[in-house]
């Protein structure tokens, strides 16, 4: 019997039982101690710095929530990374802090410029407030993810490994930096986490169907972030792959059904990230092609070395994708 297979007996043989009181105190304990770690970093003092592409990613959003309201589903599409959720929390920001922002806008604005800011001031805004308002709601955003994953991951890892794991993410100064930016990198990180360890519960833990469509939720909103999340898709079909061929390995019997619930159960997941991602960004229901082509095509451009200038090991390099040079 495979490993898999083995877990998923015994997940089966197992009768429901409703926790004890002290287990679920333990549960509560670690779920507000990993809440209090992870919020309490991430929310202090975020009107006291800027990163410089935010500044891009605030006037996007700012263009996102003007689209939206206009109902120019097209125009929702603002960058190739693509920084959807990004732009859906700051688009919230400012609806939370300046609603009365498309009345008063001109049209959108270039996220590289400074009209935007121009134009906050002149009408008695702070661009540092509508910033932090979009951070609020992304750092929120990723907690609500993490702490979903860290539910998931008592069941796969155990409570006191899943506690210690999470508490290590939530304090890791890399991750704190990137988790309270309005940015991409850091809410791409928390939806890659969820989907892959709600992934490995559904094979490990029984497969149970609300896993399996978690993760693909999960995977969706991470493609709906960042491009590189794809990787999610291949890993996948990796570990299906790794499950057929145990299985194969152990009875030395090649079943065709076996391999046709795996794909099929690798087809499900995909489907679900594909409606996920079509749900949450208007711009693949007029477009979808259009937008699908210009993600693909700034992503095979960039995959050969980023474009422009960078700090690297004390030094300004030209061209990333030879540092060295």
């Amino acid at each position: 019997m495979t490993l898999f297979t083995q877990n998923r007996a015994d997940a089966n043989n197992i009768a429901p039982q409703a926790p004890t009181p002290a287990l679920a105190y333990r549960h509560w304990l670690a779920l507000g101690l990993f809440l209090v770690a992870f919020l309490t970093p991430r929310l202090m003092q975020l009107n006291h710095f800027v990163n410089s592409d935010e500044r891009k990613w605030l006037a996007r959003s700012a263009n996102f929530y003007l689209a939206l309201t206009q109902h120019n589903w097209v125009e929702t599409y603002q960058k190739e990374h693509p920084g959807v959720m990004v732009t859906w929390a700051g688009a919230a920001g400012f609806f939370w802090r300046y609603p009365a922002y498309v009345r008063e806008t001109p049209g959108e604005f270039l996220g590289e410029g400074l009209d935007l800011e121009r134009f906050l001031r002149a009408h008695g805004q702070r661009e540092l407030d509508l910033l932090v308002a979009g951070r609020i709601l992304l750092i929120l955003m990723g907690g609500a993810a993490l702490t979903l994953a860290f539910f998931i991951a008592q069941r796969l890892l155990g409570l006191l490994p899943a506690t210690l794991g999470f508490l290590l993410i939530a304090f890791d100064p890399f991750h704190i930096a990137l988790s309270r930016m309005l940015h991409i990198d850091g809410t791409e990180s928390n939806f890659v986490c969820l989907a892959l360890i709600a992934f490995l519960t559904y094979l490990l833990c029984g497969q149970q169907r609300r896993y399996l469509i978690l993760s693909g939720i999960a995977a969706g909103l991470a493609w709906l972030t960042k491009v590189p999340s794809l990787f999610l898709a291949p890993f996948v079909g990796l570990l299906l792959l790794l499950e057929f061929g145990q299985t194969w390995w152990q009875t030395r019997q090649f079943k065709g059904t076996a391999l046709l619930h795996a794909i099929g159960i690798g087809l499900l997941w995909g489907g679900i990230g594909v409606v996920t991602v079509i749900v949450l960004w208007p711009a693949m229901w007029v477009d979808p092609l259009g937008t699908l082509g210009k993600v693909f095509g700034y992503a095979l451009i960039e995959a050969n070395g980023h474009g422009k200038p960078i700090y690297f090991d004390g030094e300004v390099i030209e061209s990333f994708a030879n540092p060295g040079g």
